[in-house]
């Protein structure tokens, strides 16, 4: 079974499309497919690229965007097991973090 992995991004998903085009190159040889796209910003373009791959998105709660969903809900929602920070440019809950201890990995452009 391939491992489920949830993308945080703030912005355009430069890392998220590299991403993408790694795991669909390597076709059904890969070990996990990205299940959830999420962002801070409701107009990221980072959803619209997860939107046309048919890739589930949400919008995480923040101050700005109070009708988000709590980033904990998001994945727990979505049953993920790996996070990856591409270019999300908030800071992760603590809770959060030790949630997911050793499998979330942090890029950046």
């Amino acid at each position: 079974m391939r491992a489920r992995i949830a993308v945080l991004a703030s912005g355009g998903g430069s890392n998220l499309q590299a991403i993408l085009d790694h795991l669909a190159a390597l076709g059904e040889r890969r070990a996990g497919d990205v299940v959830l796209v999420a962002s801070d910003r409701p107009a990221a373009r980072a959803l619209d690229r997860a939107r046309a791959r048919g890739i589930a998105t949400a919008v995480i709660r923040t101050s700005a965007h109070p009708e988000g969903t709590p980033i904990g809900t998001v994945l727990r929602d979505a049953r993920v097991d790996y996070v990856v920070l591409a270019g999300y440019l908030r800071l992760v809950p603590a809770d959060v973090v030790r949630a997911y201890a050793g499998r979330m990995v942090n890029v950046h452009p």
